[in-house]
């Protein structure tokens, strides 16, 4: 199952494409980036990112786009 977490953390990472200003910009560590987008790669089964030089892969092309309404949205929803 994917995590609206990871989601969030690769769209970010792919419009900063560094992985150390996603960390800042969402308040975490680069290695919990790190993370998030190793569980995501594990989860989806494919590479989504070249990291040098810093690149999506044809894979992380399509999630990115199928990922970012998703995404836009949640910033909308509040916990109960």
């Amino acid at each position: 199952m994917l995590d609206l977490h990871w989601l969030n953390t690769f769209v970010t990472l792919a419009r900063l494409e560094h992985f150390g200003k996603t960390a800042a910009e969402l308040h975490m560590t680069q290695p919990n980036v790190s993370l998030h987008i190793k569980q995501l790669e594990q989860t989806t089964r494919v590479k989504l990112i070249e990291r040098n030089p810093f690149r999506l892969t044809q894979a992380g092309e399509r999630l990115l786009h199928s990922a970012n309404v998703p995404c836009r949205n949640c910033r909308f929803v509040r916990p109960i």
